[in-house]
């Protein structure tokens, strides 16, 4: 059950609902892989197996114009839902849960909110209680731990030279994949809570890995100086003996 929500009422029945919960996992839908440089496009929670919300606050007129949906006279804005937003995401009374969280983190202060109440990474949680799995992204863990298989994101925005961001991404479709994302990470959430403990990485998370998602999105977001001038010396040292190289090659 992934509901699209359009209206600043059925946000804060969201809202409620999540509040009421006391907890709830959530994920950002954006235009790139790199938080630094990605736009906001979505917001998605869901504090229940198989139900999940969609907040389109960035699509294009293109993309929230497709069959089937059909808008209100007075659809949510990008400000209203951001307003509507930041109470609960700022509240740390309520827990939020993510997979990669420190990627929404970055991308949402950047939208001007301040995830506040974080209180389980499933990725770091899935790397703790399995150190020697080569990938711990989303689709490999639900695959995994839940035997279910997600939505590729190639089937939305494509595959190379063609492929589109996600603010291009009808509303419709973007709905479903990134309500899913959310309701799988809920699930998974509950997973991976009591496997900490059994398995005795509880102090682990809490003391090391947690604290380390905020030091490292910091870090992320301030950049990191170079000297210009070293790294123009090592390319030109670099390419004297590169054709040295190719001399010696020929030769």
């Amino acid at each position: 059950d992934y509901q699209l929500v359009l209206t600043a009422d059925e946000l804060q029945r969201v809202i409620e609902e999540m509040r009421a919960n006391g907890a709830f996992a959530v994920d950002t839908e954006t235009t790139s892989t790199d938080p630094m440089r990605a736009e906001l496009v979505g917001v998605s929670m869901s504090c229940k197996g198989n139900t999940g919300y969609y907040i389109p606050v960035g699509h294009t007129a293109e993309a929230m114009a497709v069959l089937g949906v059909k808008l209100p006279e007075k659809p949510l804005t990008r400000e209203e839902a951001l307003d509507l937003l930041r109470p609960l995401l700022e509240d740390p009374k309520v827990e939020k849960v993510g997979h990669n969280i420190k990627y929404d983190l970055i991308v949402l202060e950047r939208a001007g909110l301040k995830l506040e109440g974080i209180s389980l990474d499933t990725m770091i949680a899935c790397y703790l209680t399995d150190p020697s799995r080569l990938r711990h992204n989303l689709d490999e863990v639900s695959l995994h731990y839940l035997n279910r298989k997600l939505i590729p994101i190639s089937d939305l925005i494509g595959k190379g030279s063609k492929a589109v961001t996600f603010d291009s991404v009808p509303v419709d479709s973007a709905c479903t994949y990134a309500s899913e994302d959310a309701d799988v990470t809920w699930r998974l959430a509950q997973t991976f809570r009591p496997l900490l403990r059994e398995r005795g990485l509880q102090a682990l998370y809490d003391e090391v890995e947690f604290p380390l998602i905020r030091v490292l999105a910091r870090m992320e977001q301030a950049g990191i100086a170079i000297d210009n001038g070293i790294f123009e010396g090592l390319r030109e040292e670099v390419e004297k003996r590169l054709r040295a190289l190719e001399y010696e090659i020929f030769e």
